[in-house]
């Protein structure tokens, strides 16, 4: 999870935002077939790079090399169908990039040949996808096959809708790259987009107000914004409702084991990984929002690695990481700094005159012996991680 954190903590003052939206398109059994044939030889080739790939030396493996390319184009289907040579060289890269990761990881496990060949998508170059604006909303054209592009129509919903609008804004920065067209067995067909634009960073140093988060059972997330040692704002976000689902999606998936039922087994985890994504969303969207109201500001979130996991009451039974992550996640795409901080004696230490008791917990009051300062414990550890620094 640190990774993650580290990953989006902001390092310089303009930064590219890449994100990929998945779009419904609305196809027909007609368009479903060309591209059912796209995929086809987008995989031949593929499956082809993937079995010869290992024969040339590891230091030509990289995205330039021509008689790679000429390898790729020669393995498109013999057919009645003219294939655009871009189809064949995004196949290639496709394999390339995946060889080479996983050299970089150590070669570790198998080769990644086996994952070519019946899969469900094929990669398109940026000038072989465009987003256009109608007045229906946004349609793509998509060109694989030369002189005769298949256009869609793209069912966006609010999610998407925000991305497509950057995109076919002229005073947008935003600009689409490479896409995926995946066809499901049951002939939904949807639009994996990348879109990237620029985010101007405020660096941490630059700023005086901090957003500290403790995340605790309930509430799930508490938020406190501190100005230099001035309280501005605090928020809580409750646990009791993902308490009280988690609790009743524990007891179905039990009852379905003692059934041997393995979809509703299966069901009860979907229902819940659902519900935590849309809880997580929730939570880290209010912890955004808020330093996106004081901004400029830079959120502290505690630095979990090797803390609680020894605990006797652990958190891996809550989606701790997975709000941390999310936060990260959404506050790199606004510009708003990230910090992990130690979060040691946070929850015991009185963000008053400093004393710290373990003892002056109790529950959720937190009240010190030495001073009287009386208040929420996760108000009073929100407030002692939005001032602790680094």
């Amino acid at each position: 999870m640190q990774t993650s954190i580290t990953e989006f903590t902001a390092g310089t003052d303009e930064l590219d935002i890449t994100r990929t939206i998945r779009c419904k398109l609305a196809t027909s059994n007609a368009k479903n077939e060309t591209v059912r044939r796209g995929i086809e030889a987008y995989q031949q080739v593929a499956s082809h790079m993937a079995d010869v790939l290992p024969s040339y030396p590891a230091y030509e493996w990289n995205l330039q090399n021509t008689q790679m390319y000429h390898q790729a184009k020669r393995a498109l289907p013999d057919d009645d169908v003219r294939y655009k040579t871009t189809l064949a060289q995004m196949a290639k890269n496709d394999v390339v990039e995946s060889f080479t990761s996983w050299r970089e990881r150590g070669e570790d496990g198998k080769l990644p040949r086996g994952q070519y060949g019946d899969a469900d998508y094929l990669s398109l170059r940026h000038d072989d996808c465009e987003i256009h604006e109608n007045d229906k909303g946004w349609g793509v054209k998509t060109s694989f096959i030369s002189y005769n592009p298949v256009w869609f129509h793209i069912h966006a919903g609010g999610y998407q809708r925000q991305f497509l609008e950057r995109v076919t804004n002229e005073d947008n920065p935003a600009s689409a790259g490479s896409a995926e067209l995946h066809l499901h067995d049951d002939g939904t067909l949807y639009l994996h987009q990348t879109i990237t634009w620029p985010v101007e960073v405020y660096q941490p140093a630059e700023v005086s107000t901090a957003v500290g988060v403790d995340l605790n059972d309930d509430p799930l997330v508490c938020a406190a914004v501190v100005d230099d040692e001035d309280v501005v704002a605090v928020e809580l976000e409750s646990g009791a409702e993902y308490r009280h689902h988690r609790e009743r999606v524990k007891r179905r998936r039990s009852e379905a084991m003692e059934r041997n039922d393995l979809k509703a087994i299966k069901d009860a985890r979907l229902q819940y990984n659902r519900y935590t994504d849309h809880i997580t969303n929730v939570a880290s969207k209010r912890v955004v929002d808020l330093a996106e109201e004081h901004a400029p500001a830079v959120i502290h979130l505690e630095d979990l690695t090797h803390y609680r996991e020894t605990a006797e009451d652990p958190i891996h039974d809550w989606p701790f990481a997975e709000i941390q992550e999310k936060i990260a996640y959404k506050a790199h795409e606004a510009g708003i700094p990230v910090q992990a901080i130690d979060p040691r004696n946070t929850s015991v230490t009185c963000r008053k005159c400093g004393e710290t008791n373990p003892a002056m917990r109790d529950g959720d009051v937190f009240e010190c012996w030495e001073c009287g300062y009386e208040v929420h414990a996760d108000v009073n550890a929100a407030i002692n991680i939005a001032t602790t620094n680094q």
